[in-house]
Order: structure tokens, then C-alpha cells, then sequence
């Protein structure tokens, strides 16, 4: 997710629509004691903060680890503003019961959908856990960019066999072409060229990743 730095940038709509409603929250639940409202947005809000980029940059990539907690707030609050939106949209119109059936049958085939294809993304996603090697490359179609996911795809793929070397090294490349001084992508680096023979590169790796850490045992 790149970092937001203007003010006229499109999505600061959502960021302001976001703040919206945990506002809405903490007013209803202040104003009308509902700790529902109050639990909802806490568990939104707090567990994200550390995890935003809005204090301090966070260096990881924003991955299920950090948004369950927030998600579970969501999920909780959500159902319950729509509740009280649907309430008071149903209350305005004066709406005939006949009507009012026919919203709740929308309303419901709405959830229901939702709910399928949160099943099916669950599912999916379950999947993409099954291993290591399946998550990173399921990560890398999401963030190509990020040295991280190059470097532990690059990790794994030397580690199930040494013949995944050549492949290791195009992600490695890439790593070392975006930040030359990475470390952990040089060792890496080195050692897929050490195992493919190549052993003057691989001490030259070596050597540049013990100049940017001094002291690096496997190094």
C-alpha cells in the first residue's frame, strides 16, 4: 500500500469516510452507553494504529497478522450501523409492510452473497497457507516489489532444492537491483552462487553483505 502525501490524493475520500464512521461509533456509543458501538470501534482502531505507517514507518508488509484484530472490530461494528441505518431509513419513509418485506429480502440476498464470496475467499486463501513455498509466491503477485517477499521466495526455493537456483537468483537480482545494500538478499545471493559454482560471485556477495553487517555469524 503506498503512502498517501497529498492532500488531493483520491484516496484520502476513503480515509475520511473510514474516520466517519468511527466518529459515528464512538458517538453512539458514548451518547446512548452502547458497548457494542464502543467495543467495535476499540477493536478497530487500537490494534491498527501500531500497524497504519501514521507514528512511524513500519517496515513489514500489512498482512493478516496485522489486520485480524481490526478486521474483527469491523465485522462486529458494521452489522450493527447498518442496523440502525436501515432502522431509520425504514422509520423515515414510513414504508408499507409489504415494502418493508421486500428490503429485508434484498437486504438478506445482499448478506448472503457477501457471505459466499467471504466463504470462498477464506477457502482460497487457506490454501495459499498450505505452505511456504505457495504462500510467497502468492505474495509476490501482490507485492512484486517488496524485497521481503523476494528474498524469502528466493529462501525457500534454494532450501527445497539446490536446483531452483537459477530461479532464486532472478528474484535475488531483482532484490539487490532495487537496494543494493540489502543484506540478507546478498547472502542469499552469494549462496545461490555458490551453489550453482560460481564461487568468486559468491565471495564477492559475501564479502559486500559482511561490509554492510560486520557481524554476521553465517556470513
Amino acid at each position: 500500500i503506498n503512502s498517501v502525501v497529498s492532500i488531493l490524493d483520491y484516496r484520502n475520500v476513503i480515509t475520511v469516510t473510514f474516520y466517519f464512521f468511527v466518529g459515528k461509533l464512538a458517538y453512539e456509543g458514548a451518547t446512548k452507553q452502547n458497548g457494542v458501538y464502543l467495543y467495535s470501534g476499540a477493536l478497530t482502531v487500537v490494534p491498527f494504529l501500531p500497524a497504519s505507517n501514521l507514528f512511524f514507518p513500519v517496515g513489514t508488509i500489512l498482512g493478516e497478522r496485522l489486520l485480524y484484530l481490526p478486521s474483527m472490530g469491523f465485522c462486529l461494528g458494521l452489522p450493527v450501523v447498518l442496523f440502525d441505518f436501515g432502522s431509520y431509513v425504514i422509520a423515515s419513509l414510513q414504508l408499507k409492510k409489504s415494502s418493508v418485506k421486500v428490503l429485508k429480502l434484498v437486504m438478506f440476498g445482499g448478506i448472503a452473497v457477501i457471505a459466499t464470496a467471504c466463504i470462498y475467499k477464506s477457502v482460497f486463501r487457506g490454501l495459499e497457507w498450505r505452505d511456504e513455498l505457495t504462500l510467497f509466491q502468492s505474495a509476490l503477485t501482490v507485492c512484486p516489489s517488496s524485497l521481503k517477499v523476494l528474498n524469502n521466495l528466493a529462501t525457500v526455493l534454494i532450501n527445497i532444492d539446490k536446483k531452483n537456483a537459477p530461479e532464486a537468483k532472478v528474484h535475488l537480482d531483482k532484490a539487490t537491483g532495487m537496494h543494493p545494500n540489502y543484506p540478507s538478499a546478498l547472502f542469499n545471493l552469494g549462496l545461490v552462487h555458490y551453489v550453482m559454482q560460481e564461487e568468486e560471485l559468491a565471495v564477492e556477495r559475501f564479502e559486500a553483505s559482511i561490509a554492510i553487517i560486520n557481524y554476521q555469524p553465517k556470513t
